[in-house]
């Protein structure tokens, strides 16, 4: 399985915004955008609004709305971390728990992370 991972250890090459990016699925962004709007001004929550290129892609291409002020994401960014398995704060970071509360994967993957920095 490709991956492509977040900060927070999400797989952003399973992320359905990202998976209908590369492929080019209008139709499958503007459902997303309409699943995932949530309290966003409706200006913001389109299609071309969640395209998204992953996390960290290099390139900087596409950043789903939601994605580009995500504070894990601008956090791992200001200290300069290539993923938060390496921060020095992270046990009780109040910025990642909400995240791993939906994406229990990505806490298993920032575990195993760190377990092989051990």
């Amino acid at each position: 399985m490709e991956t492509n991972l977040a900060y927070c250890g999400i797989n952003c090459a399973v992320c359905p915004a990202y998976l209908a990016t590369i492929s080019g699925n209008r139709e499958a962004l503007a459902k997303l955008a309409k699943e995932w709007g949530g309290d966003y001004p409706p200006a913001i929550a389109t299609a071309d609004g969640i395209r998204c290129s992953g996390c960290q892609h290099e390139s900087g291409e596409y950043l789903c709305f939601f994605c580009s002020d995500c504070a894990i994401r601008n956090c791992a960014i200001e200290r300069k971390l290539e993923s938060c398995a390496y921060c020095d704060d992270l046990d009780g970071c109040e910025k990642i728990e909400p995240c791993w509360k939906t994406s229990p994967d990505a806490k298993k993957t920032i575990e195993a992370l760190r377990a092989s920095m051990a």
